[in-house]
């Protein structure tokens, strides 16, 4: 009787669902992607684990503010339709596999859906609760929402939000009283048979953070990297996974005269810890977890997980998630580290998007580059390479244009030829050493 090889016994260990439901629970992120590169058996088994896993995680996450599964996946529609994102401590611990108790929710919007979202939240049992010196009402709050940012003047800027953040247009806040399904709980001091009562109710607490351009850019603003993960519709991102989740370590990206100190404090609580300055010509920013040079939301140095999406409709418009891209570098003039990207606001897509200064510098040079005379008709050529863009017509005066709404194709086309680009600059930089 033949024996199985050594070979064929660690597959089946490593894909068989009794066997990995238990065994890939103690792995760190970083573990997993090393089964994920034995075999392709073990690659689709990491991926299989992680969706149905990461998925039952954020349902219980989301069972702390709503009621029920049938509202979360209401929730999970409403997110879908608008594609906004959670972020902040709840992304964090949806990640890190970890709970931090009484934290809120932070959904990051974009700028016209605090209305239907907030609206939403009411019909869903949650009441608007206004800060201090905030309006009473969530329709005072609605008609009060503060200009863009490019309309106001510093003090504006500074006073506009209680988070102070740029990016952010506006923070609303709501919160509502919870029942936990726990049943009668034991009075175990009192004498004789014991007496019962029910749990004590908790206060869940939600924040619409709404952005002035798009919510990507305003994770890119948080205080530290510790915090820069995000759950959209259908997946959750980490950006830094290996500083974050493997190290447990962190930059500050933001002056020490912000006043966002007791924020970064509260995760050094938490078990992390944050580099200092006169750490940035160390190898982490060369070819570490906090490398230097262009990054892509959901890039090879990510790490995303793609969650069940079953009976959630897809939006309309998607929102190229990879299109949005920083720069991290070290800001002398403010003598702390940055993530640098530029608001891109452009015809050829229907959403607005953060990049990378680079990336940008690409763009603009492409189209210099289509609108020389010698290089006529390089603009349709361009866009039609891709089969699944093809949206070239030919308009009144014989030009190309293009119906926004393929973001995707758009902006994946644009990378693939901006990554081609530099890989190729970087090859001719290094032969010029050899």
């Amino acid at each position: 009787m033949d024996q199985p090889s050594t070979e064929d016994a660690g597959l089946k260990l490593l894909t068989s669902p009794p066997v990995f439901d238990s065994l890939y629970a103690f792995c760190s992120p970083g573990d997993l992607c090393c089964v994920a590169k034995t075999c392709n058996g073990a690659s689709q088994a990491v991926t299989n684990y992680l969706t149905h896993s990461v998925t039952i995680d954020l349902s219980r996450l989301l069972l702390r503010f709503f009621t029920s599964q049938e509202e979360i996946l209401d929730f999970r529609r409403l997110q879908a339709k608008h594609q906004f994102l959670i972020s902040g401590s709840a992304a964090l611990q949806l990640l890190d596999r970890t709970t931090y108790p009484n934290s809120d929710l932070d959904l990051y919007l974009f700028p016209h859906d605090a209305e239907v979202v907030g609206r939403w939240l009411i019909e869903h049992g949650y009441t608007f609760s206004p800060y201090r010196r905030g309006k009473k009402t969530f329709e005072e709050a609605l008609e009060a929402m503060p200009l863009p940012r490019t309309e106001l003047d510093n003090d504006e800027l500074h006073e506009r939000t209680p988070y102070g953040l740029p990016g952010v247009r506006a923070v609303l806040n709501f919160k509502k009283v919870t029942k936990r399904d726990l049943g009668l709980l034991p009075v175990t001091s009192s004498p004789g048979a014991p007496r019962y009562h029910f749990a004590e109710a908790k206060t869940a607490e939600i924040q619409l953070i709404i952005a002035d351009v798009t919510p990507y850019e305003a994770i890119l603003k948080f205080h530290t990297t510790v915090v820069m993960n995000i759950i959209t519709w259908d997946r959750a991102i980490a950006l830094f996974p290996l500083g974050t989740l493997e190290q447990r370590r962190g930059i500050v990206t933001h002056n020490a005269s912000w006043s966002f100190d007791r924020c970064v404090d509260k995760y050094a609580d938490r078990g992390f810890s944050f580099l200092k300055p006169l750490a940035r010509f160390k190898e982490d920013f060369e070819r570490g977890p906090f490398r230097f040079g262009p990054r892509f939301f959901g890039d090879e140095h990510s790490w995303v997980v793609k969650l069940d999406t079953t009976g959630i409709e897809p939006p309309e418009i998607p929102v190229a998630v990879e299109g949005n891209s920083w720069e991290l570098e070290w800001d002398d003039a403010y003598d702390c580290f940055a993530l640098r990207a530029e608001r891109l606001d452009w015809s050829m897509v229907h959403h607005k998007y953060c990049i990378s200064d680079s990336f940008l510098a690409y763009i603009i040079a492409l189209y210099e580059s289509f609108n020389k005379p010698e290089n006529a008709g390089q603009y349709t050529q361009f866009f039609d390479s891709d089969p699944d863009l093809r949206l070239a017509k030919l308009s009144s005066d014989d030009k190309a244009s293009y119906n926004s709404g393929k973001d995707v194709q758009v902006l994946s086309l644009l990378l693939r030829h901006f990554r081609d680009a530099r890989e190729a600059d970087l090859l001719a930089e290094r032969l010029k050493h050899l």
